[in-house]
């Protein structure tokens, strides 16, 4: 029709354009997210590092309540808390209030450096500090490693010019102590050395480096009665420890020797070579060993052991040599599990008069293998005795074998015990007593020995027993109803 303006075709290829904002308006959602949420990071990491932020993390630090106790207090940060800083009024305190005042500490560390690389401190000093007690703190968690899983670099720790108030030892000290860290990229570096005070000193030095051929190992350690290393460690006696080698990653040769009490604890000769490291030697436990661990030992130890050390995982042999039982262990042991991967115990005891009072034992061997963490273990073991002798009392060929378990510090043993024959001295009935079988669950918790459900049979005869003992005292004693035919 003349004069009328034809309408536009409306097709896809029309109508499509529209969309392309739309799609773009999405991206941009997905890219402002993480935009925002980096710079709202870097927005509340800016804010840390102000005066605001520094009560702020200095009030986190006071909150802070680990197991042991320990509480540290920062009455004010100066500096930027990202690398050098002064912290002023510093204290540390227990369950009894406050143990030590340093009124200034210097800190230069790296903390972004722990995402890639762990703990790295330049530098961290204690000056002008008081020691106004020993601390008390709780045990630590028997669960955490014994060596930490990370990186640690510590170049210079120092205590300068700490105070040990008169009222500890008797007598005013003064404390300056030095210490390095380097544990990273194939070296493990530890260096100590403290002017103590008294006749305390402390000087010790790990440097082994396998790529460079290096290893050094020095400790000059002087801990008398009374004094402030001792009262740190809780010990009531002397003890003095001098270790010193020569050599390299390749091939050294060391000693140690221990005193205590003026007389000598230990004497070993301690080898490296090429990361396979070797201890032989005898100590002499003196009264740090009490109760059957005691006895078992004697007088003197004699250690025979040599294994790897690698990623905190040690895996070697040790036999030990005591007066009453020797003993060759076999296996890994994971000091940052705290596990132990399969290791074999064999023993066999030297003196059946010596290990348990009022008990005698011939013969006695034993094999077991041990998996698990410290605190939860599975034991799989094995038992032979010739005889065991208790008064007038004798048993032949007495054997167990079973699995017992460590679970919150108690021992389960699940008894499956045999014997060829019990004596008693009792013309009557002792020819019965043979083939005997025992069957039950002992508990042992510390020292206390007990069972209520032990099952004893014989030919012809039954018991049902309750046990209770103590290792300590060696008494033992049964008691329940005894059922016999003829």
């Amino acid at each position: 029709m003349a004069g009328v303006t034809p309408l536009p075709d409306v097709s896809e290829e029309t109508i499509a354009p529209p969309e392309q904002p739309r799609r773009w308006r999405h991206i941009y959602r997905i890219i402002a997210v993480p935009i925002v949420l980096l710079g709202l990071a870097a927005i509340t990491l800016l804010l840390l590092d102000t005066r605001l932020g520094h009560r702020f993390v200095a009030d986190r630090i006071a909150a802070f309540a680990p197991s042991s106790g320990l509480r540290i207090s920062v009455g004010r940060i100066e500096g930027s808390i990202y690398g050098k800083a002064k912290l002023r009024d510093v204290s540390l305190a227990d369950a009894q209030g406050v143990f030590v005042r340093v009124p200034e500490a210097q800190l230069d560390w790296r903390p972004f450096n722990w995402v890639t690389s762990g703990l790295d401190v330049r530098e961290l000093v204690l000056r002008r500090g008081t020691l106004l007690r020993l601390p008390k703190l709780r045990p630590g968690n028997p669960d955490a490693p014994v060596l930490p899983e990370f990186d640690i670099r510590i170049d210079r720790l120092e205590i300068g010019g700490l105070t040990v108030a008169k009222g500890i030892l008797g007598e005013q000290r003064r404390v300056d102590f030095i210490a390095q860290a380097d544990i990273r990229k194939g070296r493990a570096l530890l260096k100590a050395d403290g002017n103590l005070g008294g006749g305390d000193r402390l000087y010790a030095l790990i440097d082994a480096a396998p790529d460079a051929d290096r290893f050094d190992l020095k400790l000059d350690y002087n801990a008398p009665k009374g004094g402030l290393l001792a009262g740190l460690a809780g010990s009531t006696s002397d003890l003095r420890l001098n270790l010193g080698g020569k050599g390299s990653w390749t091939a050294w040769q060391g000693a140690l020797l221990a005193h205590s009490g003026g007389k000598p604890l230990a004497a070993l000769q301690l080898t490296n070579r090429a990361g396979r490291y070797g201890i032989l030697g005898l100590a002499w436990p003196q009264d740090m060993l009490s109760g059957i661990a005691a006895r078992a030992a004697g007088r003197s130890v004699a250690i025979d052991g040599n294994g790897t050390f690698a990623n905190s995982r040690i895996d070697g042999a040790l036999r030990l040599t005591g007066d009453a039982l020797a003993v060759q262990g076999k296996g890994v042991v994971d000091l940052a599990t705290n596990r132990v991967d399969a290791v074999v115990l064999d023993g066999q005891l030297r003196n059946g008069d010596a290990l348990l009072p009022g008990l005698q034992l011939e013969g006695a061997v034993f094999n077991a293998t041990l998996d698990g963490a410290f605190s939860d273990l599975t034991i799989v073991h094995r038992i032979n005795l010739a005889k065991l002798i208790s008064g007038t009392t004798r048993i032949d060929a007495l054997t167990q074998s079973g699995t017992a378990t460590l679970s919150d510090g108690r021992w389960m043993l699940p008894l499956e015990a045999s014997a060829a024959r019990i004596v008693t001295g009792t013309a009557a009935i002792d020819p019965r007593l043979v083939q005997a079988k025992l069957r039950g669950v002992v508990t042992l918790t510390g020292t206390q020995v007990a069972s209520d459900g032990l099952s004893m049979a014989v030919p012809g005869l039954a018991a049902q027993l309750t046990l209770r003992g103590d290792t300590a005292r060696g008494g033992f004693a049964l008691a329940g109803p005894v059922a016999a035919r003829g």
